[in-house]
């Protein structure tokens, strides 16, 4: 099998259609979630970044985004889970937010 290869003009095409598809999503009805999947910045961010200081290699970048307009309708069909994985990590927040504050918008990507 043949190494998976791409050039960096490919990956800023592949990256600028999936911001400009992410962008023109807002929220899409998951019956899984039994709610609604909301698109925000976070969401296109962890496309890109493994940690919030880490960016995932570009191989990976470049399958995320090159798929991701398969995720409004995988989002939509979504019934059950495949896999579960907990983690006991720090998740950094942005400075404004303060101790008690509650930001959750439901489930987002």
């Amino acid at each position: 099998m043949a190494p998976f290869e791409f050039t960096e003009e490919e990956l800023r095409h592949v990256r600028q259609q999936a911001e400009d598809s992410y962008r023109a999503l807002d929220r899409i009805r998951c019956p899984y979630f039994a709610g609604d999947v909301h698109f925000n910045t976070d969401g296109f961010r962890h496309l890109l970044f493994k940690w919030w200081n880490r960016s995932r290699d570009q191989r990976d970048q470049f399958l995320r985004l090159k798929h991701f307009d398969r995720a409004p309708e995988i989002l939509r069909l979504s019934r059950t889970l495949q896999g579960k994985e907990e983690t006991h990590e720090w998740e950094r927040r942005p400075a404004s937010w303060t101790v008690g504050e509650s930001h959750d918008a439901g489930n987002v990507l």
